[in-house]
């Protein structure tokens, strides 16, 4: 029996054609706006005696729960809070370099810091005259 639904069944959209003239049904409202209401519900915040001490949106209770998770020492708690804040890092994947510091001579890499002021040492291009001691 073949299911209806299966990839093998998919017939391709001839071009002009419209495949959902009606789009999406009048009233009808997404996972995000759903998601959105719910969070601005407001919620009874108890302490342990059942007393309410504090009214919070559902967004602020799972953040005060996702910050005191953090502060008790929760390291995705923890990662997630200064990803929120700082920025994901960049992964080695998303970094190019176009001329890798590998790949230049010794007189490139100089001219490079001896245009920014950089003073690291280097006295020459390597030869037998150049290799003395450091003075302070």
């Amino acid at each position: 029996m073949n299911n209806p639904n299966a990839v093998d069944n998919l017939i391709p959209a001839v071009k002009g054609e419209i495949r959902n003239p009606k789009g999406r049904g009048k009233g009808s409202v997404s996972f995000t706006t759903l998601l959105k209401r719910l969070l601005k519900q407001k919620v009874d915040i108890k302490d342990q005696n059942g007393n309410v001490i504090l009214k919070a949106t559902k967004k602020r209770v799972i953040l005060l729960k996702w910050m005191e998770k953090a502060m008790q020492g929760d390291v995705r708690a923890i990662e997630g809070v200064v990803d929120r804040i700082e920025g994901k890092p960049k992964t080695s994947g998303e970094i190019t370099v176009k001329n890798p510091i590998s790949s230049m001579k010794d007189e490139e890499i100089k001219s490079i810091l001896d245009k920014y002021g950089i003073d690291v040492g280097i006295r020459g291009t390597g030869s037998s005259s150049d290799k003395g001691t450091a003075q302070d």
